[in-house]
């Protein structure tokens, strides 16, 4: 496969990347959230953040980046002094649906 085929490719699964990336995210704005979910969230973003940037979407990955590293941050804490999931999934909601939007819309373009 060439390097343009794999680059289209890995477009198109941003796609997918959406539906796992709004639902891993959407379990963090209930109350009592395991810390596997936060977990689970931020290995999705951090993944993205690497993979989005190999394949030439420096922005993507830019953005991923941001939204991981307050969930690397609070996974890091101690429990005793760590704020509820949801207040980190509160402070990023208007950040998360424009990356969300982002992935999107470059899923969408033909290249």
């Amino acid at each position: 496969m060439s390097s343009q085929q794999l680059h289209r490719k890995y477009q198109e699964s941003l796609a997918d990347k959406v539906v796992q990336l709004r639902q891993a995210f959407d379990v963090l704005c209930d109350e009592d959230v395991p810390i596997e979910r936060v977990a689970q969230l931020h290995l999705l973003l951090h993944r993205l953040a690497g993979s989005a940037g190999t394949y030439g979407f420096a922005e993507l990955s830019r953005q991923a980046r941001a939204l991981e590293e307050p969930w690397h941050q609070w996974l890091a804490q101690d429990e005793t002094v760590r704020p509820p999931a949801y207040q980190v999934c509160v402070q990023q909601g208007v950040d998360f649906a424009a990356f969300l939007d982002a992935l999107r819309q470059t899923a969408a373009q033909q290249t």
